[in-house]
Parts: C-alpha cells; sequence; structure tokens
C-alpha cells in the first residue's frame, strides 16, 4: 500500500512540472523598467548592469557641474524605449 501511495504522489509531482505554462519566465535583470533621470557620475555607473530601458533615459547636468565625464557604460545599451534626453550636454566631459 505504501508503495502505491508513493507512486502516485509521484506521479502528481511529475503532472505538476510538466505544465506548458512558463511559470517562471526569463529574469529581465539587464532590463530597467520604467524613466531614468541621472545627475552625477555615480548614478549613471550604477546603470552599467542594463542593456535596456523601457523608458526615457534622462541625464542632467547644472551648468556649473563637471560631474558626469563618461557615458561609456552605456555602450552595451541596446534599447532606450522611451526618449534620450541629455540637458545641458556643453557641462558633460566624455571619456571615450
Amino acid at each position: 500500500m505504501k508503495i502505491k501511495t508513493l507512486l502516485n504522489l509521484l506521479f502528481c509531482l511529475i503532472l505538476l512540472n510538466c505544465s506548458s505554462e512558463d511559470n517562471n519566465p526569463e529574469p529581465t535583470e539587464n532590463i530597467f523598467n520604467g524613466d531614468i533621470i541621472v545627475n552625477s557620475q555615480a548614478e549613471v555607473d550604477l546603470l552599467e548592469i542594463y542593456t535596456e530601458i523601457t523608458g526615457d533615459l534622462r541625464i542632467e547636468t547644472s551648468l556649473n557641474s563637471t560631474d558626469i565625464i563618461n557615458l561609456s557604460i552605456f555602450s552595451d545599451l541596446t534599447e532606450i524605449g522611451g526618449d534620450f534626453i541629455l540637458e545641458n550636454p556643453l557641462c558633460i566631459l566624455i571619456e571615450i
């Protein structure tokens, strides 16, 4: 009787694992969902892991600031779903 119960339990577990619906989608760790506004190099550096941004990417600097000096971390960025806005671009010194 114990063997029959174990076999039934095993059969139920197999059926549950054979679902055609994907309950575990691929991780979207490299996709940022939403808009991003950055004001400093430290904030820019935090975005290095993303390859896609679903919303807007806005880079803001003040006229007397030279804090953002390197945008090369965006070299792996393949898609921006919204607008790319670069405010006061004369304040940004870009290292290549």
